[in-house]
């Protein structure tokens, strides 16, 4: 979610409210929240370190390649299960390129034989919050509520693990590099090769997501190549060349052919350069991965389900992206690229068409999951009652599963 300028910061909340009316889409295996705000200040670095002696080593590590950090503190204590997070700001900033290479360095020196320390964010602009858990966990973990007043951009992620462990919190989203912040969702086919091809630009050291891949690659691209963002994002979709009508883009395709992206995926970032946010939105040459986006006067949005968005603004015009195509916002612009030519044939919501009223037993569903929707049915069906509404249901499946007896359940919501 972006603000528009002169729109009020968002909150936490809103962006927790986005992400946990799709919790069944998650697990107990990861979840967390990124955000990015224009305002300049002090970098500062954010590292997992599993003991205090393993934190101290790290920032010894760090300070001998960076200068002296100033640590602020623990942020989430460890357990002796997971590890805790420990936050500094650099008294002098080297610059993006020397402390690029210090994380990489400092990573793959705590990587092996475990991983006993990892540096996961590193900006100006960018700040990471994630764990284990649910985002409910993860919100509360970091008391982001009232620590936090708000951002010019959130991205918010609960995860489902596909093809690396869940464990420890360096594995949840979102993935930072730099001023990015990314989420994503799918499996990328081209793992291999996009790994090569950061290895071939110095980059050392790979928690082994593929998702934090796409956030590296997004850095480098943008940062250290230098490509305007339109270009980066056509690199990463990797569209048929039919859709690559200039020859200048053809010829980068070529270039930076190892950051293209293959298989099914769907990513959100955020990214400042300093003058302005930018929100990015990706999606496969296929469209095998769910994605909405949308706008209202004072926001634009991304979210996999159009329920995501309704939740936090009703009235918001939506669409889809087509496939092999991105959406590219900003703060001060608004949507620049939509990712579809025709928008008119998505239209706003039409609030003037009469909405049923209520049937039988009425129950709100906006707080519930489906489970608890389904042992109320449950409950209600064995006290004889036939006929219930269930209102304000924002995008929870399975409903009626396991519900036996003669029932008719009126669904209100989407």
């Amino acid at each position: 979610m972006l603000r528009k300028r002169g729109a009020p910061p968002i909150s936490p909340r809103i962006a927790f409210t986005a992400i946990e009316c799709v919790r069944y889409r998650g697990s107990r295996f990861g979840a967390g929240f990124g955000l990015v705000n224009l305002q300049t200040g002090v970098r500062r670095m954010k590292a997992f370190a599993v003991s205090e002696q393993a934190e101290r080593e790290l920032r010894r590590e760090l300070s001998m390649r960076l200068g002296e950090l100033e640590p602020l503190g623990c942020e989430v204590a460890g357990d002796g299960l997971t590890p805790g997070s420990y936050v500094y700001a650099l008294r002098q900033d080297p610059g993006d390129e020397a402390v690029r290479r210090a994380v990489q360095e400092v990573n793959r020196k705590f990587f092996r034989p475990s991983i006993r320390a990892h540096v996961y964010a590193w900006g100006r602009h960018v700040d990471v919050f994630k764990g284990v858990g649910y985002p409910a966990d993860v919100y509360q973990l970091y008391d982001l509520e009232r620590r936090l007043r708000g951002a010019d951009l959130w991205v918010s992620h609960t995860r489902q693990p596909t093809n690396s462990p869940g464990r420890l919190p360096i594995w949840s989203h979102p993935f930072s590099s730099g001023e990015w912040v990314a989420v994503h969702n799918g499996d990328v086919s081209s793992f291999g090769a996009n790994m090569s091809f950061l290895e071939s630009v110095g980059f050392l050291n790979f928690v082994g997501t593929d998702s934090e891949v796409i956030a590296f690659l997004l850095d480098h691209l943008t940062s250290v190549e230098r490509l305007p963002l339109e270009e980066a994002c056509r690199i990463l979709v990797n569209p048929f060349e039919d859709y690559v009508q200039d020859g200048r883009s053809q010829g980068r395709s070529v270039v930076f052919r190892g950051a293209r992206l293959d298989g099914p995926f769907t990513v959100v970032a955020g990214y400042s350069d300093g003058k302005d946010v930018y929100m990015v939105v990706l999606a496969d040459r296929f469209k095998f991965r769910p994605v909405v986006v949308g706008e209202d006067e004072n926001y634009v949005y991304a979210a996999s389900e159009e329920v995501q968005i309704r939740a936090v603004s009703p009235d918001a015009r939506v669409w889809t992206l087509e496939p092999g195509s991105f959406m590219l916002a900003s703060s001060s612009r608004g949507v620049i690229i939509a990712g579809r030519k025709r928008l008119d044939l998505f239209v706003r919501p039409q609030l003037s068409i009469p909405r049923p009223e209520p049937v039988g037993h009425v129950i709100d569903a906006s707080e519930l999951g489906y489970q608890q929707i389904n042992r109320l049915l449950r409950e209600l069906s064995q006290r004889g009652v036939s006929d219930v509404s269930l209102l304000n249901v924002r995008g929870q499946r399975y409903i009626g599963v396991g519900v036996e007896g003669h029932i008719r359940v009126r669904i209100h919501g989407t």
